[in-house]
């Protein structure tokens, strides 16, 4: 089973969002906090249950520091998921 790591990716199973593709932004406990840099932004993320989500691993994320370090944009969510194949936006 692939880790709620900040950087990866996640597939929405539940809730009026199913089937919504999202990054990780931060994880705690049962909870990660999910952005898609269109309608949830990095400023305002959208928080999910661990067991709402189905989590794809992302080797080499280059926004995983970014993210970390806060320095992230919507504009870059948006792009990653995009060209990764993740997101048809």
């Amino acid at each position: 089973m692939v880790s709620c790591e900040v950087g990866n990716v996640a597939k929405s199973l539940a809730g009026h969002d199913k089937d919504s593709v999202y990054l990780i932004v931060k994880a705690k406990g049962d909870i990660v906090w999910v952005c898609d840099g269109k309608h949830k932004g990095v400023s305002a993320p959208k928080k999910k249950n661990k067991k709402h989500i189905q989590v794809q691993q992302v080797n080499d994320n280059p926004l995983k520091e970014k993210i970390l370090s806060g320095e992230v944009r919507d504009e870059e969510v948006k792009y990653f998921l995009k060209t990764w194949g993740f997101l048809n936006v």
